[in-house]
């Protein structure tokens, strides 16, 4: 027993300490109750479903269309898959927490391991999906020509995706340890623990994939950046100030190339080869390349054939811009997601740093309002890599719009629809082309003896094929 005047004072003293707590508590309690009324209970569920959606149609879209190749498609896939589990362990668990006060750790010490364990692997696994992302892409730029298939073939991939998924158990290790219930709450047995994870957190969800995911972003940009200097939209070379005195050399003599008359001695070879199976063995005459005139022939040749050659790299050039679009677009997909990556996952990272090595005590809603805000950031790089990749370029739009329309038809029409659908020139169209076609008239020269006499060609017909030149101009009649 305490004399009367010593337990006055403890009385007093101990009011004193629980009227000191409540202050504090009254006085910090607002900003944990504004972060979920204000912000949690609107946010959490906009990025679930968002999420949840997102994901899945993502992951349905990568696996029924091949616009990205097989090796990427593996790593995409994962990204998919691991996003849909974050939101589902991680973001449901928040989501009830804040709205019903209901914590599925706080139930028993096999829910607490199992959940805190799974949720920090996945958070480790999906950054580690988008590093490996990233360093093959850096790869691809690096060594465009020399890369190896057998490196980047699909079963190697899905055996180091084995391998990373296995590593990464031993990080985890401390939180099927060290975790147990602990007055109501999910928490680690002793506060040197509480440091291991944080560590842990910080090297393996921090530090690594930054440096991986920086250095390949850097390299990637910067390829980005070279690639929109030196060429076009359709991948054409840009001379510019980048040209060297090889270059213009280079370019000069391709011009030459196509308007020299010994380059297009063969259509006049083929003229003459059909004319002489009519009129008898005759010598073919042999034009000089340093001749100051040019022949017509030679110029009528040297121009359909560089309207033939342009047109042909024209179209070449077509079907070569959606693979250079498709690697641009992927390649800004991963720069963005990198960026996201970084900034959602590093404040809870530092926070925790902070928490454990610099702060030497905080006030327990201080703490509660900081760790949910950062923690549900950290929501936002699962819930928005599907929209990256709707974004990134008009590639991935036209696939997906083309995807809903046959899901959408076929449904509508209860049965498949064709492949594709041709459509029909219009009649006004054709004669107008055949029209201004009949403007065109070629003259060519053929030998009769020692004479030259001129040939009309009349272009009544589709684009002029050199390979049937001479059989075409053996079977006019129309000779002057």
């Amino acid at each position: 027993m305490f004399p009367p005047h010593e337990t006055t004072n403890v009385n007093s003293s101990f009011s004193t300490e629980l009227n000191h707590s409540t202050v504090r508590n009254t006085t910090y309690a607002y900003l944990y109750d504004a972060l979920k009324k204000y912000f949690l209970q609107w946010y959490l569920p906009v990025v679930i479903c968002l999420g949840f959606f997102g994901s899945a149609f993502c992951l349905i879209f990568l696996t029924r269309s091949h616009i990205f190749p097989k090796n990427l498609r593996i790593w995409l896939i994962s990204i998919c898959v691991g996003d849909f589990l974050i939101l589902a362990m991680e973001g449901v668990w928040m989501m009830l927490k804040v709205w019903y006060g209901f914590d599925i750790r706080d139930v028993n010490d096999t829910l607490c391991i199992l959940h805190i364990s799974f949720s920090n692997y996945l958070f480790y696994w999906s950054a580690y999906v988008q590093c490996f992302v990233s360093m093959q892409r850096c790869y691809l730029v690096l060594k465009p020509f020399r890369v190896n298939s057998r490196f980047l073939s699909a079963k190697n991939l899905l055996l180091c995706l084995l391998l990373v998924s296995v590593l990464l158990i031993f990080p985890i290790l401390p939180y099927s340890v060290y975790w147990r219930v602990i007055d109501g709450d999910c928490d680690p047995v002793n506060e040197e623990i509480f440091r291991l994870t944080t560590i842990f957190d910080l090297v393996f969800w921090g530090i690594i994939p930054l440096v991986l995911m920086t250095t390949s972003t850097v390299i990637i940009w910067r390829n980005l950046l070279q690639r929109q200097n030196q060429f076009d939209s359709i991948g054409n070379f840009r001379g510019g100030n980048r040209l060297n005195s090889v270059d213009l050399n280079t370019y000069r003599n391709r011009n030459i190339f196509y308007q020299s008359p010994k380059r297009h001695s063969v259509a006049i070879c083929r003229l003459q080869i059909n004319s002489d199976s009519v009129n008898g063995p005759k010598r073919v005459p042999k034009f000089s390349f340093a001749t100051s005139t040019v022949s017509p022939i030679s110029t009528i040749s040297g121009t359909v054939l560089h309207q033939s050659v342009g047109s042909s790299r024209g179209s070449d050039a077509v079907r070569r811009k959606p693979a250079s679009d498709g690697n641009a677009h992927v390649t800004l997909v991963l720069i963005c997601m990198n960026f996201v990556y970084m900034a959602s996952v590093y404040p809870l990272i530092i926070y925790f740093i902070c928490l454990n090595f610099v702060f030497n005590s905080l006030d327990e809603d201080v703490h509660r309002f900081i760790y949910y805000l950062f923690r549900s950031f950290c929501f936002m790089n699962a819930c928005t890599n599907w929209i990256f990749y709707c974004v990134a370029g008009s590639t991935f739009r036209k696939r997906t719009r083309h995807l809903v329309q046959l899901v959408c038809c076929r449904r509508a029409s209860g049965g498949p629809l064709p492949r594709s659908v041709e459509t029909p020139i219009p009649v006004q169209s054709s004669i107008h082309w055949r029209n201004s076609t009949n403007r065109y008239k070629y003259s060519v020269y053929e030998q009769v003896g020692p004479v030259f006499r001129v040939k009309h060609l009349s272009t009544t017909t589709p684009p002029l094929n050199l390979a049937l030149l001479g059989t075409e101009a053996s079977n006019q009649n129309s000779i002057t």
